[in-house]
């Protein structure tokens, strides 16, 4: 499981890089939101950067949501 620590981006961008390792390799990868996130009742966009490793990885991506 790959954690994203907002609060610092030099980890942000190695767990990034683990995840475009791991789609390189043949994993597929889901992206869930925080989970501080769900609780709250306006829905917001995914970061940009959820986005990164899909398009480094050279990778087909579906974006849903599951209520």
């Amino acid at each position: 499981m790959l954690v994203l620590e907002r609060d610092d981006i030099k980890k942000s961008i190695e767990v990034i890089n683990q995840g475009i390792q791991r789609i390189e390799n043949g994993y597929s990868v889901v992206i869930f939101p925080e989970e501080e996130e769900r609780r709250k009742t306006v829905w917001r966009n995914f970061k940009p950067g959820s986005f990164k490793m899909a398009f480094k990885g050279k990778c087909a991506y579906c974006s849903s949501f599951i209520l």
